[in-house]
């Protein structure tokens, strides 16, 4: 019926007009029928299954009531093989269309999966047909609509779950699948559905024990496509093109396959260089100077899919795991060290405009905008780049101190590794490494190279910048910003100079180079003087001039010579009336115009900025400005000529240049954002060849930021002047305008001569153009063809007619050494780019986590030492071990989420129980690995991972010390410095963090983990603690938190040390000595809490006595200090300004309850002051079991001042303040100096409590009191609280002074005069006195 309406159709439309409106009559007619069989097929859903596809969604697919389609009259008329076909065929005819048939293709599946199960025979043979096969191609396969290859997947699914006993359709699927593997290669586009199905069909003949049908027709297909194709995925714009699903589905299937089957694990294993392919070609292979399609696997999804086949693979074979992981530790080992400590590196690709971004080092924006601007100008770039430059080298004894190395000074990145920092003449030497970091010529090639060919989204401008030296040979400080027209004109001077003696010597005056005119014309006689002046900027004012056409006429305007400043006419030989100006002599191809917005006020004696309006056109003649237009208006105002002779003059004047000449457009413009004293620079610029189509597009260009601009907003973003804004004003409760001064103006303004063609020459060597031409960079990446053989290089025909001229290039042909030094960086980005990726992290996780027989079922857990397993995989797990240290190391502690970080550590440390071998290699890498121990430990500025790596550190000691302690005594006959150079043991370890303590000034911020680590180094066991002890940490520590001399000598001994030590990998330069000048800023920069916490541990117990006191001890000077009755609690939010408080925001209090509370509160403090006494006692810091040598520093005012005023642990403070009343003979003199001069001092309440405390503790000691001063004490605090004027604090302390006399303590050293003395001071002060008496 289809086939002889369809006839008919096309009969009529022969007759009724042209057989295009016919075809669309004929589109028209197939669009209802398929809408009517839709509707149809949902009717027949409705009447079986009780529901339609379109209705029940994914619901439908289990076919309910399948047995009624037994019973249906259609059946009589038609078997259900040619009605399934039908169906088939209507399906596969809607999905052959690109949109709206998704839903009748829905219910073609729902009858279809109905009918299998109705019809399980009838079906397997209309299956097992090859038009089913074509069926999947078009539906699942190739089908334009993304809904119809996915309901696709569905049926499929369902068909393959259907499984009556008799008939299963799972074989015949699976060779389907097979059947059409080989074609996928072709729809790497839209095979997605296909190859999810693969994986799911995997999974279910796994779990129905079909793996005879996974290793019969899907593993051999699933290998090719692994192994034979190549992913058609290319880099544009730095990124990936496309993703080809054919290679990520299959390498997923594959994976699938190996988990799951055994018998396809087997065969996979057994297959010759998979692993290594799809690790080397497909992953970790890099893009190289002239083959840019490494890797393989370039999107996301692909190389996520294969790293994830490569970690099945790994964990099923051993030989590949070995292999593989040293691969992985290689590539992770190729990582910068130096971007370490400067975090994750950059891993934005060039933005697909085509255009990069300038890195601002501080305050370089200046640079950053004039640097766009040129290199914008194509004749300026292919002039620089072309320059065939030599640097001469610069000898070791005659290079500065701090110069750059060229790798990092050139790619603005991270230092290239040796073979990748080299040219092709075999490498720079050092020598001529130095010449080029200080050569501005060539860091300029660099940068423009770098800008047209890297693949980054900036370019680091630090090379450039150290190559730009003041006048007197200093490099420019990139903290201190520049006037970007005063570097224009510095950057223009030093490129001429380096010009000198190549083809290129006058490219800057040719295109930016222009004359002034400076004429002086007699008003009395016809002799005129005119002198020319080079230029390259030029400046007029913009004050009270609201366009740049007044500020051009007024710089042509002049000034009038009469009276005394007459002048004096050399040809006449008198003095002349004369007017004076300055005009344009000869106009430059690119003119910059500077607005001058800055200016000296002479009344506050500061430069100050105009931020006044001055409009400017797109498009100005400068022919009113210049000698020729102010001579035609002279003649054209000067009667007293004839016609004849007017004409002849103005002819003359005309002829000089053509009138486009003097026409020119605005391609560029320089804002300044901010005032006189600082600011910002930043530049919207015209490109003139475009990249992309053929429109020239606007940019701005904003430091690391490139952006489309629409030139619409040009008066809005440039002209400056005052704006009206609309703010809220909570004064007037409604919205209000308010005009403000817009900063961000336009300060130079970059002008090209409208249809200019270029008249500069330069040559390309044979050998920079031969070189480019063998890259072959893909779209947006480097275009290293020459001129006449690349279709994205334009030329512009060079006006100077010499043949061997290169034109205006888009793209210029670069030499070889900068293209390889470009490459060697777009290699380190593409693999940085790739390793600091989520799906690379999940692949080392998945590999570390490999099936461990002995972890896995809870034999091996965190707790405990080492376990003695009888298995062979030891040697597994030292290679797991290595390769998650590395990592964690090199990538996951400089990533932003590193959350899972603890999660890593903890699965190290249970591999270091199962493996001792594993253990002592941590332990060995971080003795041997400097840089990794400085970082993890000091320099990484996450404190998570700080803390995970001392926890990791911690874990290998307490496994492998129990081991080494037979030997410590044998260690302590060595000295420190002889043991840390040869001894990689744990014990070696140990000493090692000792001596390293001089690395706490660099890194004084981030010590808290440091002094952690060697807490938990002596709670491993008591042997430790001794052998820390015999090494003398606690003088070391007590000198360290000082800063004192004998911490400068120890620092001069281990910078001594590790200059003269041989053995192991060079160790970073110690810190400098501290001198005795900066040893208290020093002292004050490190905190005390973890120094002191390891120093008490050391000199106490484990379980110190006096723990168990401490807690009352500080219950009571809690209660002593706080003082509730006296002092009120803080006012609440809602109670706030009201009338009723005092100005210190207190309540006030009533005496008469003061009073009583008072004696009830004396009465509970002498009762819990006896039993504190009685509990103290047993609690004695024992001081005789102290070195001797170790007493005068622990009971010396300075060390005892900075323990009380800087710890803020209770339990530290305790005890030190107990060790400072042991000593009698200082007991006076401490108390007194170190806690009276103090407490005033505080301004934080918090503190102030501390010092209190501090008193109290000492009054409960025996015999404590006789040496307590209380005259000088009181009086030096109540001065500094009345000088400091705190209220706070005042409270606090006539709390604890209240207490004190309600003991009876002070009543003997305190009369009446004194207490009133006090009274009259506080009152004047203006504190409160509240309670006092």
């Amino acid at each position: 019926a289809e086939s002889s309406s369809s006839r008919g159709e096309e009969g009529r439309a022969g007759r009724e007009g042209t057989p295009e409106r016919g075809g669309e009559r004929e589109e028209a007619r197939v669009r209802e029928r398929l809408a009517c069989c839709e509707l149809l097929l949902r009717v027949m859903n409705g009447a079986v299954s009780g529901v339609g596809a379109a209705e029940g969604g994914e619901e439908n697919q289990s076919p309910r009531k399948t047995k009624a389609y037994r019973n249906l009259k259609l059946f009589d008329h038609v078997t259900p093989e040619q009605f399934f076909l039908r169906v088939l065929a209507v399906a596969e005819r809607a999905s052959s269309m690109k949109s709206d048939f998704d839903a009748l293709f829905s219910e073609c599946t729902s009858m279809l999966v109905a009918g299998a199960v109705a019809n399980p025979l009838d079906c397997a043979r209309l299956f097992a047909r090859d038009a089913f096969t074509e069926w999947i191609h078009c539906c699942l396969l190739t089908s334009p609509n993304v809904l119809i290859r996915k309901a696709a997947f569905r049926f499929l699914l369902h068909l393959v779950s259907i499984d009556d006993g008799d008939v299963s359709f799972k074989e015949t699927i699976a060779e389907k699948c097979a059947a059409l593997m080989p074609r996928a290669t072709t729809a790497s586009d839209t095979s997605y559905y296909f190859f999810h199905f693969v994986e799911k069909f995997v999974g279910l003949l796994s779990r129905a024990g079909g793996e005879a049908l996974v290793q019969r027709f899907l593993v051999e297909p699933l290998l090719a496509i692994v192994l034979e194709h190549t992913p058609r995925e290319q880099w544009e714009n730095a990124r990936p093109s496309r993703t080809d699903h054919t290679y990520a589905g299959a390498c997923t299937a594959l994976r699938a396959a190996v988990l799951r089957c055994h018998a396809a694990r087997e065969s996979v294993l057994e297959r010759e260089g998979l692993v290594g392919y799809v690790s080397q070609e497909v992953l970790f292979a890099l893009p190289s100077y002239g083959d840019s399609t490494r890797p393989f696997a370039k999107s996301t999804t692909t190389r996520s899919a294969a790293h994830q086949l490569v970690a099945a693979l790994m964990c099923a074979d051993r030989a590949s795991f070995a292999a593989t992981a040293r691969d992985v530790i290689g590539e992770l080992n190729a990582l910068n060290e130096k971007v370490s400590s400067a975090g994750t590196p950059t891993l934005l690709a060039r933005e697909s405009h085509g255009y990069m971004g300038l890195r601002n080092l501080g305050a370089t924006c200046y640079m950053n905008s004039l640097v766009q601007q040129l290199y914008m100008v194509p004749e300026l770039r292919a002039s620089i780049l072309s320059c065939s430059h030599e640097v001469a080298p610069i000898e070791e004894e005659g290079a500065p101190a701090a110069s750059a190395s060229p790798a990092h000074a050139a790619t603005g990145s991270d230092t290239a590794s040796a073979s990748e920092g080299r040219d092709s003449a075999g490498g720079d030497s050092k020598a001529l490494e130095r010449a080029r970091a200080q050569d501005v010529l060539y860091q300029m090639q660099y940068m423009f190279a770098f800008l047209q060919e890297g693949w980054k989204r900036y370019y680091d401008t630090s090379g450039f910048a150290g190559s730009y030296r003041e006048p007197d040979g200093t490099p420019v400080d990139v903290k201190v910003q520049m006037d970007a027209n005063e570097f224009f004109n510095g950057l223009f001077e030093r490129l001429e100079e380096k010009l000198k003696g190549t083809r290129q010597a006058k490219v800057m005056k040719e295109l930016f180079g222009g004359k002034y005119m400076h004429q002086i014309i007699s008003q009395e006689c016809v002799h005129r003087s005119e002198r020319e002046e080079e230029f390259f900027t030029v400046g007029v004012e913009i004050k009270n001039k609201p366009t740049l056409v007044d500020s051009f006429e007024l710089f042509v305007e002049g000034e009038v010579l009469n009276g005394d400043n007459k002048y004096s006419c050399e040809a006449c030989g008198t003095k002349v009336d004369a007017l004076k100006r300055c005009c344009l002599g000869e106009l430059p191809p690119m003119l910059l115009v500077q607005l001058k917005r800055f200016e000296f006020d002479f009344m506050t004696m500061r430069h100050k900025k105009l931020n006044d309006c001055v409009s400017f056109p797109t498009e100005i003649n400068l022919f009113p400005y210049t000698k020729e237009g102010l001579s035609r208006a002279e003649v054209e105002a000067n009667d007293a000529l004839s016609e004849e002779e007017r004409a002849a003059r103005l002819e003359a004047i005309l002829s000089t240049h053509p009138p486009e000449y003097y026409e020119y457009e605005l391609v560029g413009v320089v804002i300044h954002s901010g005032t006189a004293d600082f600011g910002h620079y930043y530049s919207y610029i015209k490109e003139r060849i475009p990249l992309q189509g053929d429109t020239p597009r606007w940019f701005e260009f904003n430091d690391t930021t490139v952006s489309p601009f629409d030139i619409s907003r040009i008066p809005a973003a440039c002209y400056g002047g005052f704006e009206e804004k609309t703010v809220w004003n909570a004064e007037k409760q409604c919205n209000v305008t308010q005009t403000r001064t817009m900063a961000n103006n336009a300060y130079i303004l970059v002008y090209q001569r409208k249809g200019w063609v270029s008249s500069v020459t330069w040559e390309c060597s044979e050998s920079a153009s031969d070189s480019s031409a063998d890259a072959t960079p893909s779209e947006g990446s480097a275009r290293g063809t020459s001129a006449s053989e690349s279709e994205d290089v334009v030329c512009v025909e060079s006006s100077a007619g010499d043949s061997g001229a290169v034109g205006c290039l888009a793209k210029v042909a670069l030499r070889e050494d900068l293209l390889l030094r470009i490459w060697a960086d777009i290699r380190r980005f593409v693999r940085d780019r790739h390793i600091f990726n989520d799906y690379y992290v999940d692949f080392v996780w998945s590999v570390i986590n490999a099936h461990d027989p002995a972890i896995d079922t809870g034999i091996v857990s965190v707790e405990g030492g080492f376990l003695e397993l009888s298995d062979d995989l030891d040697e597994r797990r030292v290679q797991s071990l290595e390769l998650a240290l590395t990592f964690i190391s090199r990538v996951l502690c400089r990533t932003k989420n590193n959350v899972t970080f603890p999660a890593w550590v903890r699965r190290m440390c249970v591999l270091m129980r199962a493996s001792e071998r594993g253990c002592h290699w941590v332990i060995a890498q971080a003795y041997s690995n400097r840089q990794l121990y400085l970082h993890m430990l000091f320099t990484c500025p996450i404190e998570a991972v700080r803390q995970s790596y001392v926890s990791l550190l911690t874990s290998a000691l307490s496994l492998a010390c129990p081991s080494e302690r037979d030997r410590y005594p044998e260690y302590l006959e060595m000295k420190k410095e002889a043991l840390v150079a040869k001894n990689c043991s744990a014990i070696g370890l140990i000493t090692l963090l000792y001596v390293q303590m001089v690395d706490v000034r660099n890194h004084s911020a981030r010590a808290q983990q440091y002094f952690q680590l060697l807490r938990n180094i002596i709670k491993i066991g008591a042997e430790e603690r001794e052998y820390l002890m015999e090494r003398g940490i606690c003088a070391t520590l007590i000198h360290c938190l000082l800063g004192t001399r004998e911490f400068s000598r120890k620092q001069k001994r281990a910078q001594g040390s590790a200059a003269t030590s041989s053995a192991g990998p060079p160790s970073p330069p110690p810190p400098p000595v501290i001198s005795s000048s900066s040893a208290r800023s020093y002292a004050s920069s490190i905190p005390c809490n973890a120094p002191l916490q390891l120093l008490r541990d050391l000199l106490l117990p484990f379980k110190c006595p006096a723990d168990r006191h401490y807690e009352e001890i500080a219950a009571l000077v809690e209660k002593d200090s706080d003082g509730a009755n006296v002092v009120a609690a803080k006012p609440s939010k809602s109670s706030k300004g009201s009338k009723d408080k005092s100005e210190s925001g207190r309540a006030p209090v009533d005496v008469e309850e003061v009073e009583e509370e008072e004696e009830k509160e004396a009465k509970e403090a002498d009762a819990e002051e006896t039993n504190a006494e009685k509990s103290d006692s047993s609690s004695e810091v024992e001081l005789q079991d102290i070195d001797p040598k170790l007493l005068p520093l622990l009971t010396s005012e300075d060390f005892l001042t900075k323990a009380l005023r800087d710890c803020t642990l209770g339990k530290v403070r305790y005890f030190f303040v107990r060790l400072l009343a042991s000593r009698s003979r200082m007991r006076s003199r401490l108390i007194t100096n170190v806690v009276a001069s103090h407490l005033g001092k505080c301004k934080m309440e918090g503190v102030a409590k501390q010092y209190l405390g501090c008193i109290r503790v000492l009054q409960n000691m025996p015999d404590a009191i006789q040496y307590l001063r209380v005259d000088d004490t009181l009086r030096a605090v109540i001065d500094s609280v009345v000088e400091t004027k705190t209220p706070q604090i005042a409270q606090v302390f006539f709390n604890f002074y209240r207490h004190q006399c309600a003991n009876n303590v002070f009543v003997a050293q305190w009369d009446a005069k004194n207490r009133e003395l006090m009274k009259a001071k506080i009152a004047a002060g203006g504190l409160p006195v509240a309670g006092l008496d």
